[in-house]
């Protein structure tokens, strides 16, 4: 007796659970002038699992009047600080948010809606569990658990002699162990301490255990732990205990949000989640809620008119069981491998971890049909693969990813782990390292783009080839990018050098070990989507290189913050990073992308095509005024697709800027930066002149004003 006493007390009175690191989305901050539009905004409501009514009467509840929006906002704990229940009002006009009100018609800076929780991180595999304080326990969820579960629980000792005796005589009768008497008391230590076998000496064991438990901790502390402990069902091979988490898996809500005909299903559920689970076993289920719903009636919590009009109530389970350890696979992939990176900043395995990112819930959902819709037209044979990576265009983080083509699937990650060579997509850092030259390289130089042949010193030729057989001859060097020429390319490689190629690769955040053969001016270098977001960054953003994070923040339990550091990679020469993305656009407007620039002539995009040899990769790349984009398809086996970066990456990137809210790309010019009119020699005039063409250059002279 002595030894259970010690052994229950240890064991209760350490931590008797390390709850799972919760990994949320980014938190939208609504404000007036925002680029929003309605359909975004209730697609972000439904994820959070907001309710649509013609009253809204509780948090996590809202009403749409076509462009007007009625939200009761969820009480939650940011990373700086705890916001309360409250309203918000607010319009959205021409696709911005045009005004922004309290519940009382005020004014508000800015609304802060909670975020979307993407996945949970737990130190088991095989169980996961959000804890809660008995205090956020609804009163009717506890008044039906008592009276369903254990009437005298106030009253007795941790055991109820009345209900023993009876279940006694009844196993007795049946000469086996049929019924329980099991107080909750006696369940909790059933769960927490015990292993499920049906004897005689573990039901005393159990009934001892119970009396000691009883004995040393009152009765809030032992309801709450049952409330946390209690077994509710599995979510794949996760058990799920606890009624909170038990809430979002079956209602898609808070435990706080339930309304008293949910709290009776939970309840009917704990003599046994698999036998009255409400998707496979919906009559049997309903069946249940009711009895227990008769009981509270039974018992006075309840008048009749009451339990019949909640007996009426559908279950109001979510049609699919919520995912609760990982909807976003991929996503939570690369928050994970974050996490490892960090070394040790934050320790996902402390109990109640908040990890905040940038990840977009609503982009991300929008990413993920994009791929999955886009690869099913393109693809019969479901050969091909994809991965998409999309960052903010202004600070680098990472907004969306998705790793392949069956986004549930918690395997091969293509956006991290595709290493594939990039073709054409390396084109721009050749141009970027050449015009860091100026004024021996501008928009208006010359180039070369005909056939060569290069000797090495083995005897092997390399002897590359336009992709369409073709030569051009003389042509400028804006148009040989935005063409993707590959001879002129190759020739300007040879020009400014390979060692100076690889110096601007490393600026731009390329770290892998690369081949200074004269193929890499034509993008024999392989890279992930997520390294070539990275290498695209400082163009998109026009100077600094910005690192490929997701992890933004962390609050841990006992209120410690953790924040990221802003940090740079690097930064690049603003002048010629401007003047790439200028070409860039070029691209999409009159080059390789201009069947892209043509559905979209109002946004100015910038982008580049991307094909490897026989078609075997397609990639592109490109960014509107807030997102840099990078798209890539292929197949595992490295077969070919067929597809070119135009015919295929390009038509993901399409697809995903239709679904989109954007504004018009618009390039800051800097300070060195004038448009004029250039020769070929790089010389600037202020008046149209013959064979000359009207480009942005950096200026080191003063612009001639007359023509020569």
């Amino acid at each position: 007796m002595l030894y259970l006493h010690a052994d229950v007390r240890k064991r209760f009175e350490g931590q008797r659970w390390t709850e799972p690191a919760s990994v949320y989305a980014r938190e939208h901050r609504l404000r007036e002038g925002e680029l929003l539009s309605a359909t975004d905004l209730e697609l972000e409501l439904q994820l959070l699992g907001y309710r649509l009514r013609e009253q809204p009467a509780r948090a996590g509840e809202y009403r749409r009047d076509d462009q007007q929006f009625y939200i009761r906002a969820r009480a939650f704990t940011f990373v700086d600080q705890k916001l309360p229940e409250r309203i918000v009002v607010l319009s959205i006009r021409d696709g911005r948010v045009s005004r922004l009100r309290d519940g009382n018609g005020e004014p508000l800076a800015e609304a802060r809606l909670d975020p979307v929780l993407l996945g949970r991180f737990s130190p088991s595999k095989d169980e996961d569990r959000e804890l809660v304080r008995l205090t956020e326990v609804p009163q009717h969820l506890i008044d039906a658990l008592l009276v369903a579960e254990d009437r005298q629980f106030y009253s007795h000792f941790g055991i109820s002699p009345t209900a023993i005796a009876r279940a006694a005589w009844a196993n007795i009768r049946a000469g086996q162990t049929e019924q329980g008497a099991s107080t909750i008391t006696q369940q909790l230590v059933k769960n927490y301490f015990l292993n499920s076998e049906r004897t005689w000496w573990r039901k005393i064991r159990e009934a001892l255990m119970a009396i000691i438990l009883e004995a040393n901790y009152d009765k809030g502390e032992i309801l709450e732990s049952y409330l946390n402990e209690i077994y509710l069902g599995q979510d794949g091979q996760r058990a799920i205990h606890g009624v909170a988490l038990a809430s979002r898996y079956y209602f898609g809500k808070p435990l706080q949000e339930l309304a008293e005909h949910e709290s009776a299903l939970l309840v009917a559920m704990l003599r046994g989640p698999s036998y009255y689970s409400p998707w496979r076993n919906s009559e049997r289920a309903k069946s249940r809620r009711d009895l227990v719903l008769k009981m509270r009636a039974d018992v006075g919590q309840l008048s009749s008119a009451e339990m019949q009009q909640l007996q009426r109530k559908p279950l109001g389970v979510v049609h699919t069981p919520r995912k609760l350890s990982g909807g976003m696979p991929a996503v939570l992939d690369a928050i994970k491998r974050e996490l490892k990176s960090d070394v040790g900043a934050i320790d996902f395995k402390r109990s109640g971890v908040q990890i905040f990112t940038s990840i977009d819930a609503v982009t991300q959902r929008k990413a993920e049909l994009v791929v999955s819709k886009g690869l099913n037209r393109l693809d019969e044979g479901k050969a091909l693969q994809a991965a998409m990576v999309i960052k903010d265009r202004r600070n680098g983080l990472v907004r969306a990813l998705v790793g392949g083509r069956d986004t549930d699937y918690a395997g091969f990650n293509r956006a991290l782990d595709a290493k594939r060579a990039v073709g054409s997509t390396l084109k721009p850092i050749i141009y970027y390292t050449a015009l860091k030259r100026s004024p021996l390289f501008t928009l208006a130089t010359p180039l070369q783009d005909s056939s060569f042949v290069m000797r090495a010193d083995d005897g092997k030729t390399w002897q590359p080839k336009n992709y369409d057989g073709q030569s051009r001859g003389i042509v400028s060097l804006h148009r040989a990018l935005s063409e993707s020429l590959n001879l002129a390319t190759a020739r300007l490689a040879m020009e400014v050098g390979l060692k100076q190629v690889e110096k601007s690769l490393r600026e731009m955040g390329i770290e892998r070990p690369i081949a200074l053969w004269p193929s890499l001016a034509l993008g024999a270098l392989e890279l992930s989507p997520l390294e070539v977001a990275t290498l695209y960054s400082g163009i998109a953003h026009g100077q600094q290189v910005m690192p490929s994070h997701a992890i933004v923040a962390a609050r841990f339990d006992d209120g410690e913050v953790w924040r990221r550091q802003t940090e740079s990679l690097g930064e690049l020469h603003p002048a010629s990073s401007f003047l790439t993305a200028y070409t860039l656009q070029e691209a999409v407007r009159d080059g390789t992308g201009k069947s892209l620039g043509a559905r979209y002539p109002s946004l100015n995009l910038a982008g580049k095509t991307g094909t490897t040899n026989d078609t075997r990769d397609s990639w592109f790349v490109g960014f509107d005024d807030e997102y840099l984009i990078v798209t890539w398809l292929g197949r595992d086996d490295n077969q070919s697709t067929g597809l070119t970066g135009a015919s295929g990456a390009m038509q993901l990137f399409a697809d995903m800027i239709a679904v989109k809210t954007s504004a018009p790309l618009s390039l800051r010019l800097p300070a060195s930066v004038r448009f004029a009119y250039l020769d070929g020699s790089g010389n600037a005039y202020g008046q149209a002149c013959e064979r000359m063409e009207w480009l942005p250059v950096i200026m080191t002279d003063e612009m001639r004003m007359e023509c020569p």
